[in-house]
């Protein structure tokens, strides 16, 4: 044998004695990939169960500084802040379920008109331009960008 096979052989040999031991002696010195990825998601799984416990509290001592206000600014005795405050939420749920519904149609609505306008500037713009007019313009394109910003990614035109 020459010189430089023995030094492959060599390097190779050590190469694959360094490789086992390294496979042999990680599960030994440091957890496991599935004990760490286990332990992470139950650390986010906590984190995440006390920041809905925090909510919780923030909203509940909302609702009673807010129950708080009314019945200082209105008198209301005792017996009155119950009936009070089950027609207020009430109302408030109503409100809320009819602003929901008339969400919903106006978005359709928007869809709609849009595509109208769109059927129409067929005849003016190729297809290309159509395409970049939807990514610019389209009620569901411009939707989600919104929701992109409230994220923190910027809004930027795409090209």
């Amino acid at each position: 044998m020459n010189t430089k096979t023995k030094a492959l052989l060599v390097f190779g040999t050590l190469f694959a004695v360094g490789f086992a031991s390294g496979f042999l002696f990680n599960n030994s010195i440091s957890p496991t990939v599935s004990d760490y990825t286990s332990e992470r998601a139950e650390q986010a799984d906590n984190r995440e169960r006390g920041q809905r416990d925090e909510s919780r509290e923030r909203g509940e001592h909302h609702a009673e500084k807010i129950r708080n206000w009314f019945s200082d600014r209105l008198d209301l005795s005792n017996e009155q802040q119950d009936p009070f405050f089950e027609h207020m939420s009430e109302y408030r749920s109503r409100i809320r379920s009819e602003l929901k519904e008339m969400k919903g149609r106006e978005s359709e609505f928007v869809r709609q008109h849009y595509n109208a306008m769109r059927n129409e500037l067929s005849n003016v713009l190729n297809p290309e331009q159509l395409k970049k007019l939807d990514s610019h313009v389209h009620p569901d394109s411009v939707m989600h960008r919104r929701r992109s910003n409230r994220s923190g990614r910027p809004d930027r035109p795409r090209d």
